[in-house]
């Protein structure tokens, strides 16, 4: 089903969701983070959490209380699980199973790219996993499971750098 921009009726550039067109996407999103902007400032004068209202101490040093952060955690890390246990709940290369090791690799070196395209941005972690989730595991990327350390064995390119010495 094709969906049809907001707020000028041209054809929208998500399929699903809020819809807007390329143009108006933009404008959307330059309104949100310029309100975002005069909400956290309202916020923090008054010290509050950004989600419940509730007042802050002095020396908090989040935007959020506790409870709210703890709660957001819960819910990213859910996304983080159903990746992981759709790709095997192990890395490809050495079989780590530490869940807290276990990133998601993208061989073909399109990382960049996927992010910009889902978020137009560089948001990383619980947000990629969360998309990754959403289109139901196909993202048109070649993906793979990897603990941190293969991944990082991956990127350097130093041949002195071995577990020989």
């Amino acid at each position: 089903m094709i969906q049809l921009c907001k707020r000028c009726c041209k054809r929208a550039v998500r399929e699903e969701g809020t819809a807007f067109c390329v143009e108006c996407l933009k404008i959307h999103n330059e309104i949100n983070r310029k309100a975002d902007k005069v909400m956290k400032r309202k916020l923090a004068a008054n010290r509050q959490c950004k989600i419940c209202r509730v007042h802050l101490d002095k020396d908090h040093k989040y935007t959020r209380c506790f409870a709210c952060r703890e709660t957001d955690l819960k819910y990213y890390h859910s996304f983080k699980y159903k990746v992981v246990e759709h790709f095997g709940g192990a890395c490809q290369i050495c079989g780590e199973k530490d869940i807290r090791c276990l990133i998601i690799h993208h061989p073909d070196g399109d990382g960049g790219a996927h992010r910009h395209e889902v978020f137009g941005g560089n948001k990383t972690g619980a947000h990629i996993y969360r998309s990754i989730v959403r289109q139901n595991f196909d993202t048109g990327y070649r993906l793979e499971l990897i603990c941190s350390n293969c991944h990082l064995k991956k990127h350097t390119k130093l041949e002195y750098y071995t577990s020989d010495a």
